[in-house]
């Protein structure tokens, strides 16, 4: 009702939020920016494969490096 750009914008605050017991809020403008890609890429597919392949690839490179 309100809009792709309020759904991704909102999504994304959600995203930080939820990191933030891992990660603390000194992650949280990294996490924010995250989301705001995620949903980006979410709206721009219209799938939700992406932005969940986008994630597994940031989290493997956190693990491997």
């Amino acid at each position: 009702a309100f809009g792709a750009a309020v759904a991704i914008v909102g999504s994304a605050a959600l995203f930080g939020l939820v990191h933030v017991p891992a990660y603390g809020l000194s992650a949280l403008p990294v996490d924010v920016g995250a989301g705001l890609l995620f949903g980006w890429q979410r709206w721009a597919s219209g799938t939700w494969t992406v932005p969940a392949a986008t994630h597994a690839v940031a989290n493997a490179i956190v693990v491997l490096r």
